[in-house]
């Protein structure tokens, strides 16, 4: 917790000051690196399909829209059938079994301490001032 003063006096009493809470930016913090070390691993095991762009830095969705429009262009030059699939998870995460992302994440060696981290994340959440 930091006080900051209201006004530009030099003598500065507990009423004049406005709290600032700086839990926030450890927990930023904490989860930059968490994204930092995940996203490492991610990639060194190449879990990802060079397809998927969403959420993944230097994959653009644009040059995604447009090699779906190549690959459709293609198939009506060809004179075959063209099928896509989209699918919004908006919510999905809200509805998640964490216990079987805990398996899977296990049975696909992802390092304990990135498990750990991410269920301590999610479950705990909190920080405490003493």
């Amino acid at each position: 917790m930091v006080l900051l003063p209201k006004t530009k006096s030099n003598i500065v009493k507990v009423e004049e000051t406005r709290p600032i809470s700086v839990l926030p930016c450890f927990s930023k913090l904490y989860e930059k690196i968490f994204l930092v070390q995940f996203r490492k691993w991610v990639n060194d095991v190449g879990i990802l399909p060079e397809e998927q762009t969403g959420f993944r830095p230097g994959h653009n969705m644009t040059v995604r829209l447009v090699s779906i429009i190549d690959q459709t262009g293609q198939c009506l030059a060809l004179n075959t059938a063209a099928a896509a699939l989209f699918v919004d998870f908006k919510a999905a995460f809200n509805q998640l079994w964490y216990q079987g992302l805990w398996l899977k994440l296990h049975k696909m060696d992802c390092p304990t301490y990135l498990i750990s981290s991410l269920a301590e994340e999610l479950f705990i959440g909190t920080f405490c001032v003493y």
